[in-house]
């Protein structure tokens, strides 16, 4: 195992007992834990990321954008308190890109010797993974009809890029080219929103959220650790829309 591997998995360590702490001290606060009402829910949210990719590292063959996709159970403790844990996606974008030999290819030039010939890609991208949050709520209208709410927490996420050369020097290739690159960080993440609970038991939020995605740079292709070859990204923004389901508190 790698310095790098090690030192990652020491980070993510650090990150989970530190949230498992804060949890834990708000739980055996006395003055809080008079007023915790029980509240399991479970919900499914649809969303946006932007995901831009630093220029000359793949911003010029990735997409941007990405529809995504989580599912979520929390507890609500109390008014103002809750936790959740979610398993996230975005959908694999496809981007088609013809560039000339002089142009950048993931952090280098791609064919210096031939500046007007053509190379022809198809990039596929995808980022997955679980995340777990501590939410604060700050009650507007009583019963839950309108809560404002932030979230801190952290995701352990995969970011898989796939890259298919089918053109070189202006000539179809067969087998076409392929590299990937795949890599596993823990992910810092920010999250602002509203929710209103509109009946007993069913309600809707929104929110926005930020993550430093840019832990994913200088990613070498799989299995090329010595490779020229770099993708990195830039931190991301994601707007999201749902619905949640909450159980009786208890």
């Amino acid at each position: 195992m790698s310095i790098n591997n090690r030192f990652q998995k020491f980070l993510l360590a650090k990150k989970v007992k530190t949230l498992i702490c804060c949890v834990m001290l708000v739980i055996t606060s006395p003055v809080s834990y008079a007023a915790f009402t029980y509240a399991p829910y479970v919900g499914v949210e649809a969303g946006v990321r932007y995901m831009p990719f630093k220029k000359n590292f793949g911003n010029n063959l990735v997409q941007n954008t990405y529809p995504t996709a989580n599912i979520f159970v929390g507890l609500r403790v109390n008014d103002y308190l809750g936790l959740e844990l979610g398993v996230a996606t975005t959908s694999t974008r496809t981007r088609s890109t013809l560039l000339l030999g002089r142009d950048t290819y993931f952090g280098n030039i791609l064919d210096p010797l031939n500046p007007l010939l053509f190379y022809n890609f198809t990039t596929k991208t995808q980022l997955q993974g679980f995340n777990a949050s501590i939410l604060g709520f700050y009650p507007i209208c009583e019963d839950g009809l309108l809560d404002l709410f932030a979230a801190l927490g952290f995701s352990y996420q995969r970011l898989k890029i796939k890259n298919i050369m089918k053109e070189a020097e202006s000539t179809p290739l067969n087998p076409p080219d392929e590299i990937a690159f795949s890599k596993n960080k823990p992910i810092l993440a920010v999250r602002l929103g509203a929710q209103s609970l509109f009946c007993d038991s069913l309600g809707v939020r929104a929110s926005v959220g930020f993550e430093n995605t840019k832990q994913f740079h200088n990613l070498t292709p799989k299995g090329s650790p010595n490779s020229l070859l770099r993708a990195s990204l830039r931190n991301s923004l994601e707007a999201r829309v749902g619905v949640f389901y909450q159980f009786m508190p208890y």
